[in-house]
């Protein structure tokens, strides 16, 4: 079992019984997943990015969440500045007005970082490339709680399935498709052109 975890392997992730589970957390995997089951069925998210090159979702990850935190503290500078402003002249102090103007420091630096990390990040994901041959079996189960990127590609269940393979292209308008007999010994599949996303 593979559970609730955050991980990152540059090759394939095999569990060969079909007890097997992988659920929980965020997983990156340079090749394909096979298991038994896959996911959870209480609705636990398991977040799966196939294909890709880790190492760069990784970077775009921490710096998107350095996006959030500069944005939390933003937030909190503006509804303190508001606050201030609100406030008449004559109810102004001297250290108010310090921090009035220290806010306006911060909030202008703080816009400043925001865009270059937004325009870092948009740059990084112009890198992205997926494999094409990469995919997910779930020879016994595959929940609803699971979510999988092909790159920017989000792709999802809407019903649980049983004995499913997933991939990064429609094939008569699914991603889903029934097990082939290769599938359900969990043989290699063969290496195709990246895809760039």
């Amino acid at each position: 079992a593979l559970v609730n975890s955050k991980v990152f392997v540059s090759g394939e992730i095999r569990l060969k019984s079909d007890s097997g589970v992988l659920a929980g957390g965020d997983f990156y995997v340079g090749g394909s997943i096979a298991t038994g089951k896959l996911g959870y069925t209480d609705g636990t998210k398991t977040t799966i990015h196939l294909g890709c090159d880790w190492k760069l979702l990784r970077r775009i990850r921490i710096k998107e969440n350095r996006i959030a935190i500069i944005e939390r503290i933003q937030e909190n500078d503006k509804a303190m500045f508001k606050e201030l402003a609100r406030k008449t002249p004559a109810q102004l102090t001297v250290k108010h007005r310090e921090h009035k103007e220290e806010l306006k420091t911060r909030m202008t630096r703080e816009r400043e970082i925001l865009e270059k990390l937004r325009d870092l990040v948009l740059g990084l994901k112009d890198k992205v490339e997926v494999k094409r041959y990469c995919h997910a079996v779930a020879r016994h189960e595959l929940a609803t709680s699971v979510t999988f990127f092909f790159g920017a590609e989000e792709v999802k269940p809407t019903d649980a399935l049983a004995g499913v393979k997933v991939t990064m292209e429609k094939t008569n308008g699914t991603y889903f498709h029934g097990l082939e007999k290769d599938d359900k010994k969990g043989s290699k599949a063969k290496d195709a052109p990246d895809k760039k996303t």
